[in-house]
């Protein structure tokens, strides 16, 4: 790939939701900077788009382009994106105890990180059995 075919993108965590139409789903929130290619002057920046509601503290791919808006200054307008899988133990301790994992509290979180270390969700997605073979 060349390098003006390189997509702008900008990773990091949501700090903030300033603003969100549940009707399309615009929003606008505030990330704090991990790494990007974009041209940005801070550690913070603002995005914006049409978004499915993002989790706070959670860590993002952004890919789209820096605005500028008369108002509001720098702004990265979001084309696509996905959410990062949390790398360290609590991270991931934290995200199989959320909602998405009904029946999965806290303990069995815990658990699992244990034995699976920081690889666990890998693990599970190429073999569900996994948890199975390890209870």
């Amino acid at each position: 790939m060349e390098t003006d075919e390189i997509q702008g993108f900008i990773k990091g965590k949501v700090t903030n939701v300033l603003f969100r139409n549940d009707e399309n789903d615009y929003t606008v929130s505030t990330v704090r900077i991990e790494k990007s290619n974009e041209p940005v002057e801070s550690n913070k920046i603002t995005i914006i788009g049409h978004l499915p509601e993002l989790e706070l503290e959670e860590t993002y791919l952004f890919f789209g382009q820096m605005t500028a808006h008369p108002r509001f200054g720098e702004q990265y307008r979001v084309d696509t994106f996905r959410r990062e899988l949390p790398q360290t133990k609590s991270g991931i301790s934290r995200f199989l105890a959320s909602d998405r994992f009904p029946g999965v509290g806290k303990k069995t979180a815990e658990a699992i990180v244990e034995t699976l270390g920081e690889r666990a969700i890998s693990a599970i997605i190429e073999d569900r059995d996994v948890l199975k073979k390890n209870s």
